[in-house]
């Protein structure tokens, strides 16, 4: 079975943070996508639906019913969910990298406030301040991405405001119908990688950054075939 490998990055990032373990899957034979969610955002429609809209379209150029890999990095976690249901390919399986989970029904603020209220309350005075998040600086990022990669991220980064941390998810009752799997990076998402791990979910982690795709691309490579072999026998 041939798989589409499609590398979803966080909405408040930008696509090149996947460029490198992207390249280095083709260079593997194995086909990678990586979409880029819409940084426009219209008001009319709410922001998740123009993301996971934006991947489905990406979505179409892939033949006719050859199965996917959705792997999400960071905030893409909580649109697999529906980028599954908006699909218009199958979807084989789901990996969350370094991510947050699926909270439908929930928004961002209040699934943060579940395990961190000072942390939520602290972001959410930011917001209704009229701020944004993220506002990283070079040297807030420094030591966890490497130059020649961290210019780049920070070009491509999407503040975001209050609207866009206080919008309710989509509730999916039946998801997950595929297998999952979790790759854990930093402490930062331990919560999360304990409740994949808790779900019987298949695992693999790293003691490293949250960007660790951009600083050792081969390695996570490794782990994330590791784990389509896992979820997607053949």
């Amino acid at each position: 079975m041939e798989l589409n490998v499609v590398l979803v990055h966080s909405p408040i990032v930008g696509p090149n943070t996947w460029a490198p373990v992207s390249r280095e899957l083709r260079r593997r034979d194995i086909r990678t996508i990586v979409p880029t969610l819409p940084s426009i955002i219209e008001k009319s429609t709410p922001i998740w639906t123009q993301h996971v809209q934006g991947v489905a379209k990406r979505l179409e150029a892939i033949s006719n019913n050859q199965p996917i890999v959705l792997v999400g990095h960071s905030g893409a976690g909580p649109l697999l969910p529906a980028i599954n249901a908006y699909s218009p390919h199958p979807i084989a399986a789901n990996i969350f990298v370094d991510a947050s989970l699926p909270h439908g029904g929930k928004s961002q603020l209040e699934e943060m406030k579940t395990s961190s209220s000072a942390l939520a309350s602290s972001l959410k005075n930011h917001l209704e301040a009229g701020k944004f998040y993220p506002e990283w600086t070079d040297k807030e990022l420094s030591e966890i991405i490497p130059d020649g990669f961290r210019q780049g991220v920070l070009a491509e980064t999407r503040p975001m405001g209050l609207p866009f941390f206080e919008e309710p998810m989509p509730y999916y009752p039946n998801w997950p119908d595929v297998p999952c799997g979790y790759i854990k990076f930093s402490q930062a998402y331990t919560e999360p990688a304990e409740k994949a791990q808790s779900y019987g979910w298949r695992y693999d982690e790293f003691d490293a950054g949250h960007f660790h795709m951009l600083v050792e691309p081969k390695a996570v490579s490794d782990s994330l075939i590791n784990l389509i072999g896992l979820l997607c026998p053949q």
